[in-house]
């Protein structure tokens, strides 16, 4: 559980970050309190691809970087996530397992909201549907482009591979 700081911090967050969430404040201030915090060191992983999704992340402080590793062992950058953006939606479209891992750049805090408390939230309020699909829409063009550029030369280089180890999560299995 979150102390109720979270639902009073969720309806100041900066319209910049408001935009990159699947969640309006509202739903924020709302479910928040519900959600749990996630502590993750620098350099260690929130996430591992192949792990299952049942929920979504909420970055409160930090920043976390999402990879691919191509069949050939290229772990590719997908994006650096910063306070006010979420990660781990595609739990919210029927995607059991995560696609691409996610590391911690620095010291972070995250929320994390359970699926089925999120899909209720959803029920009740279809406008939010919208904005889930706008910010994965989102997310999916740039991650093309980035993939794009990458292929050819041109941006998103490869980054050097980390061998992402399982989460704390996944190490307690």
């Amino acid at each position: 559980m979150i102390s109720k700081e979270f639902s009073n911090q969720a309806a100041n967050f900066p319209e910049a970050a408001a935009g990159a969430c699947c969640l309006d404040r509202e739903t924020l201030a709302c479910c928040g309190h519900d959600g749990r915090e996630v502590r993750v060191a620098k350099g260690e992983p929130l996430f591992s691809r192949g792990e299952p999704n049942g929920g979504l992340y909420l970055i409160r402080r930090g920043e976390i970087r999402v990879v691919m590793v191509s069949a050939q062992g290229i772990e590719y950058t997908l994006e650096i996530l910063k306070p006010g953006q979420t990660l781990g939606e595609s739990c919210l479209v029927g995607e059991p397992l995560h696609a691409e891992s996610a590391l911690a750049v620095s010291d972070s805090l995250l929320v994390y909201l359970p699926k089925e408390l999120l899909l209720e939230e959803f029920r009740r309020t279809p406008a939010l549907r919208f904005r889930l699909l706008a910010v994965l829409s989102e997310r999916l063009q740039g991650r093309m482009a980035a993939l794009g550029a990458g292929a050819s030369g041109t941006a998103a280089s490869p980054t050097r591979p980390s061998s992402v180890p399982p989460s704390p999560a996944a190490r307690c299995r």
